[in-house]
């Protein structure tokens, strides 16, 4: 257990933890959009019907 063992274990789980922290903000970001162009859709239903 060297060293430069410990390090190349910390790389590839630092890799792996940035890897899951994207997929995450990819998925919010899909949200967050589908939220928003629903609430446009609303919004405009509300503009024209009032």
């Amino acid at each position: 257990m060297g060293p430069s063992h410990f390090c190349g274990m910390s790389i590839n789980g630092l890799s792996k933890f940035v890897e899951i922290i994207m997929q995450t903000i990819d998925f919010y970001k899909l949200y967050i959009s589908q939220v928003y162009f629903l609430y446009k859709i609303n919004l405009c239903q509300v503009a024209i019907f009032s």
